[in-house]
Protein backbone atom coordinates (compact mmCIF):
# COMPACT_ATOMS: atom_id res chain seq x y z
CA UNK A 1 0.00 0.00 0.00
CA UNK A 2 1.14 3.53 -0.76
CA UNK A 3 0.15 6.41 1.51
CA UNK A 4 -1.06 9.43 -0.40
CA UNK A 5 -1.26 12.08 2.31
CA UNK A 6 -0.26 11.37 5.91
CA UNK A 7 1.10 13.29 8.87
CA UNK A 8 2.76 10.77 11.16
CA UNK A 9 1.21 10.22 14.57
CA UNK A 10 4.63 9.25 15.91
CA UNK A 11 5.94 12.72 15.09
CA UNK A 12 2.96 14.27 16.87
CA UNK A 13 3.45 11.97 19.86
CA UNK A 14 7.14 12.85 20.10
CA UNK A 15 6.31 16.56 19.87
CA UNK A 16 3.86 16.12 22.73
CA UNK A 17 6.53 14.35 24.81
CA UNK A 18 9.00 17.16 24.17
CA UNK A 19 6.45 19.82 25.08
CA UNK A 20 5.40 18.02 28.23
CA UNK A 21 8.95 17.37 29.38
CA UNK A 22 9.86 20.97 28.73
CA UNK A 23 7.17 22.09 31.13
CA UNK A 24 5.10 23.89 28.50
CA UNK A 25 1.95 23.32 30.50
CA UNK A 26 3.22 25.23 33.52
CA UNK A 27 2.69 22.35 35.94
CA UNK A 28 4.50 22.67 39.23
CA UNK A 29 5.67 19.12 39.89
CA UNK A 30 6.51 19.88 43.50
CA UNK A 31 2.89 20.86 44.20
CA UNK A 32 1.54 17.40 43.49
CA UNK A 33 2.77 13.90 42.85
CA UNK A 34 -0.06 13.27 40.37
CA UNK A 35 -0.54 14.71 36.89
CA UNK A 36 -4.15 14.32 35.76
CA UNK A 37 -4.60 14.44 31.99
CA UNK A 38 -8.04 14.64 30.37
CA UNK A 39 -7.51 13.69 26.74
CA UNK A 40 -9.66 13.01 23.71
CA UNK A 41 -10.06 9.29 23.07
CA UNK A 42 -8.30 9.69 19.73
CA UNK A 43 -5.07 10.49 21.61
CA UNK A 44 -5.12 7.36 23.79
CA UNK A 45 -2.04 5.71 22.29
CA UNK A 46 0.13 8.84 22.27
CA UNK A 47 -0.92 10.00 25.75
CA UNK A 48 -0.40 6.51 27.18
CA UNK A 49 3.14 6.49 25.74
CA UNK A 50 3.75 9.94 27.21
CA UNK A 51 2.59 8.61 30.59
CA UNK A 52 5.17 5.84 30.35
CA UNK A 53 7.89 8.43 29.71
CA UNK A 54 6.76 10.41 32.75
CA UNK A 55 6.85 7.27 34.87
CA UNK A 56 10.42 6.65 33.73
CA UNK A 57 11.28 10.23 34.77
CA UNK A 58 10.11 9.57 38.34
CA UNK A 59 6.82 11.43 38.21
CA UNK A 60 4.94 9.58 40.92
CA UNK A 61 1.60 9.23 39.14
CA UNK A 62 0.35 9.96 35.65
CA UNK A 63 -3.42 9.67 35.63
CA UNK A 64 -5.04 9.82 32.18
CA UNK A 65 -8.78 9.97 31.53
CA UNK A 66 -9.96 9.34 27.96
CA UNK A 67 -13.36 10.22 26.52
CA UNK A 68 -14.93 12.51 23.94
CA UNK A 69 -13.86 16.14 24.12
CA UNK A 70 -17.43 17.17 24.97
CA UNK A 71 -17.66 14.71 27.86
CA UNK A 72 -14.33 15.80 29.30
CA UNK A 73 -15.15 19.51 28.93
CA UNK A 74 -18.45 19.04 30.77
CA UNK A 75 -16.65 17.09 33.54
CA UNK A 76 -14.12 19.91 33.91
CA UNK A 77 -16.93 22.48 33.96
CA UNK A 78 -18.56 20.51 36.78
CA UNK A 79 -15.43 20.42 38.90
CA UNK A 80 -13.43 17.41 37.75
CA UNK A 81 -9.75 18.08 38.46
CA UNK A 82 -7.57 18.14 35.35
CA UNK A 83 -4.02 19.45 35.10
CA UNK A 84 -4.01 19.10 31.31
CA UNK A 85 -6.91 18.99 28.84
CA UNK A 86 -6.20 17.75 25.31
CA UNK A 87 -9.28 18.34 23.20
CA UNK A 88 -9.86 16.99 19.71
CA UNK A 89 -12.43 19.70 19.08
CA UNK A 90 -11.66 23.43 19.14
CA UNK A 91 -15.29 24.17 20.04
CA UNK A 92 -14.96 22.47 23.44
CA UNK A 93 -11.69 24.23 24.22
CA UNK A 94 -13.40 27.52 23.31
CA UNK A 95 -16.30 26.53 25.58
CA UNK A 96 -14.02 26.09 28.61
CA UNK A 97 -12.09 29.24 27.80
CA UNK A 98 -15.33 31.27 27.65
CA UNK A 99 -16.22 29.87 31.10
CA UNK A 100 -12.84 31.03 32.44
CA UNK A 101 -11.72 27.47 33.11
CA UNK A 102 -8.43 27.60 31.20
CA UNK A 103 -5.43 29.39 32.65
CA UNK A 104 -4.74 32.50 30.55
CA UNK A 105 -1.85 31.98 28.17
CA UNK A 106 -1.73 28.21 28.70
CA UNK A 107 -3.76 27.24 25.64
CA UNK A 108 -2.07 26.32 22.37
CA UNK A 109 -2.59 24.03 19.38
CA UNK A 110 -0.67 20.81 19.92
CA UNK A 111 -1.85 18.41 17.24
CA UNK A 112 -3.82 18.35 14.02
CA UNK A 113 -4.94 15.71 11.61
CA UNK A 114 -5.59 15.34 7.93
CA UNK A 115 -7.63 13.03 5.78
CA UNK A 116 -5.64 10.11 4.41
CA UNK A 117 -6.31 8.16 1.23
CA UNK A 118 -4.45 4.93 0.64
CA UNK A 119 -4.42 3.08 -2.66
CA UNK A 120 -2.96 -0.30 -3.65
CA UNK A 121 0.74 -0.19 -4.53
CA UNK A 122 -0.01 -1.10 -8.17
CA UNK A 123 -2.57 1.71 -8.60
CA UNK A 124 -2.21 4.20 -11.47
CA UNK A 125 -3.11 6.98 -9.03
CA UNK A 126 0.05 8.87 -8.12
CA UNK A 127 -1.08 12.00 -6.31
CA UNK A 128 -4.43 13.08 -4.91
CA UNK A 129 -4.81 16.77 -4.13
CA UNK A 130 -7.56 16.82 -1.49
CA UNK A 131 -9.30 20.14 -1.09
CA UNK A 132 -12.41 22.12 -1.95
CA UNK A 133 -14.17 20.59 -4.94
CA UNK A 134 -12.38 17.25 -4.57
CA UNK A 135 -14.34 14.71 -6.68
CA UNK A 136 -14.06 11.45 -4.73
CA UNK A 137 -16.85 9.58 -6.64
CA UNK A 138 -15.07 10.12 -9.96
CA UNK A 139 -11.75 9.03 -8.47
CA UNK A 140 -13.34 5.86 -7.09
CA UNK A 141 -15.20 4.98 -10.27
CA UNK A 142 -16.36 1.41 -9.69
CA UNK A 143 -13.82 0.94 -6.88
CA UNK A 144 -14.46 0.51 -3.18
CA UNK A 145 -14.09 2.97 -0.34
CA UNK A 146 -13.27 1.80 3.17
CA UNK A 147 -13.38 4.18 6.11
CA UNK A 148 -12.24 4.18 9.69
CA UNK A 149 -14.72 5.21 12.36
CA UNK A 150 -15.62 8.78 11.41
Amino acid sequence: MRKMCLRGTKVAAMMAVILLLAGSFGILWAASDTVTVFAAASTTNAVTEIGAVFSEKNVERFLPSFASSSTLAKQIENGAPADIFISANKKWMDYLEEKGMIEKGARFDLLSNRIVLIVPADSAVKDIPIGPGFDLPTLLGEGLLSMGDP
